[in-house]
């Protein structure tokens, strides 16, 4: 799974990792892991299940998980409207 996609939807949707970890049917520590995982590489080793549940708890389709997104971080900006809105990316 992508963890940027994955960030993206949690922010959108003000989840916690906690309500990750409900939704995918895991613990907690396993998304701790995930998240840590991410962080050396975009991607995150999971079980089919635990995305396809997921995905269905999300109600997106799988695929959208799996796609790869862009990292908008390492490009800034000197903009008054980067300062206004520093979230702007999700």
């Amino acid at each position: 799974m992508n963890i940027q996609s994955l960030k993206i939807i949690i922010n959108n949707r003000k989840l916690r990792r906690a309500d990750l970890a409900r939704m995918a049917g895991v613990s907690r520590a396993a998304v701790t892991k995930w998240f840590h995982q991410g962080e050396k590489s975009d991607w995150i080793n999971m079980e089919t299940r635990s995305l396809i549940k997921l995905s269905i708890s999300l109600g997106i389709e799988p695929s959208i998980l799996m796609t790869s997104v862009a990292r908008l971080e390492p490009q800034t900006t000197r903009f008054l409207w980067d300062r206004l809105y520093p979230d702007m990316e999700s």
